[in-house]
């Protein structure tokens, strides 16, 4: 299943063996400043997120983390999609990149490709999410067309985060 393409991009739902990339992109110094860290440590950790914390998404809401790929090669480089929080009324736009490919636009791809999934999807809000020292996502979520609307404090979070909004 393919959600959507972008130029570059394929965004794709995710795979158990994708367990290999995901422990790779988890385990980044990036991740764990701007994310946070979600314990992904063996193959088996990471098949079990995707079986338990990815893939549950879809069948409950129909969308979900999609695997960000270079439409050029197949390689995996981050994820993108849209979160539904239980906490939270809309969906979020998410994004994480490998540091490797930072600075070529694809974050922002992503991000817009998700916008346009939701679109799709018939949403008509959707929330962007990032830590407050993350100026780099911010940037992007503005770039994209959300607005920046203050911060907010989500339970099980320590410390509040920059929220952002976006209308259709």
């Amino acid at each position: 299943m393919t959600p959507f393409e972008t130029d570059r991009l394929r965004l794709r739902k995710p795979r158990l063996d994708d367990a290999d990339f995901l422990i790779k992109l988890m385990n980044d110094p990036d991740y764990y400043k701007n994310i946070g860290d979600r314990g992904i440590r063996t193959r088996e950790d990471a098949e079990k997120y995707v079986r338990e914390r990815l893939l549950p998404s879809y069948e409950k809401y129909g969308y979900g983390i999609v695997i960000v790929e270079l439409k050029s090669s197949g390689q995996p480089i981050g994820f993108s999609g849209l979160v539904k929080r239980d906490s939270l009324e809309y969906a979020d736009v998410a994004i994480a990149i490998l540091r490797a490919h930072w600075g070529q636009g694809l974050a922002t791809e992503a991000a817009r490709g998700s916008l346009e999934w939701a679109r799709k999807l018939g949403m008509k809000t959707v929330f962007g999410l990032t830590a407050p020292h993350n100026t780099t996502s911010m940037h992007i979520l503005e770039k994209v067309g959300l607005k920046k609307m203050g911060e907010l404090l989500l339970p099980d979070f320590p410390t509040p985060s920059t929220h952002f909004r976006i209308d259709f």
